[in-house]
């Protein structure tokens, strides 16, 4: 009767909090969102299959390029490229460079130097273009447990970092 009046109660919630519960099979136990494998473990007994799997994350990357013009010829005389602050590419006049003094000619500014720097000996560039772009980030390791969901159905509770973030 309790595990009726409770499956009735989650039928009733908001489909966002239905997902967020699981009612395990062998108790009047749920578990939810944030518990960790123990606890999982504990409330609904050992599951019917577990696995480890990998997924690709991705980092969003900022990437700026700063462009100054020689005042003379109104041509481009210094391109630096950014990602995350970093200066990752120094052109001088066409060429390729990993320092230049053009800006100062007491301070290098060196490839690895932050957009702060670059302000400091060049002032305001000609033209700034600013974007992001989506790279390769940390794997991370998520632990998925299969238990019995009905007669003949399967859920699959998804861990990561021994914490549920997922029902499926």
């Amino acid at each position: 009767m309790r595990k009726l009046l409770l499956f009735t109660l989650i039928l009733m919630l908001p489909m966002s909090q239905a997902f967020s519960l699981f009612l395990c099979n062998n108790d009047d136990n749920y578990v939810r969102l944030g518990d960790t494998i123990h606890e999982v473990k504990t409330l609904c007994g050992e599951p019917i299959a577990k696995t480890l799997r990998t997924i690709k994350t991705h980092d969003n990357e900022k990437i700026a390029q700063w462009i100054y013009n020689d005042p003379n010829t109104n041509k481009e005389s210094l391109a630096v490229t950014f990602v995350n602050d970093k200066a990752i590419h120094i052109q001088v006049d066409g060429e390729n460079v990993k320092q230049t003094t053009q800006c100062n000619t007491s301070t290098p500014f060196n490839l690895g130097d932050n957009q702060d720097l670059l302000y400091k000996l060049c002032k305001e560039p000609t033209l700034k273009k600013i974007g992001n772009h989506a790279a390769p980030g940390p794997k991370q390791e998520q632990t998925v447990l299969t238990y019995p969901n009905g007669d003949t159905g399967t859920s699959q509770l998804i861990f990561m970092d021994d914490k549920l973030v997922a029902i499926e």
